[in-house]
């Protein structure tokens, strides 16, 4: 029950101080509690799958980001945009 009530409390100060949707704080919140309520073995399966998931995603974004593209024309585009 104090979990709740202190749930509310900072939902609250965010929302009216900080300006903060009271949704996205609320599911952030629920979300945290349902991760760290799994048994040790699903903690360990989901931290090593999300590990596995960032390296693929790092890995494949460095591979085919448009500005790793072996087109010269499109960085010399950004380069001088960026010392204006």
């Amino acid at each position: 029950m104090t979990t709740i009530i202190t749930m509310i409390i900072i939902i609250h100060i965010l929302n009216h101080i900080i300006k903060v949707p009271i949704l996205p704080t609320f599911g952030i919140f629920i979300n945290t509690y349902l991760i760290f309520q799994l048994d040790n073995w699903a903690l360990l399966r989901l931290f090593i799958w999300t590990f596995i998931g960032f390296c693929i995603y790092i890995f494949y974004g460095v591979k085919h980001s448009k500005l790793n593209s072996s087109n010269d024309n499109n960085t010399s585009r950004i380069i001088s945009s960026s010392d204006e």
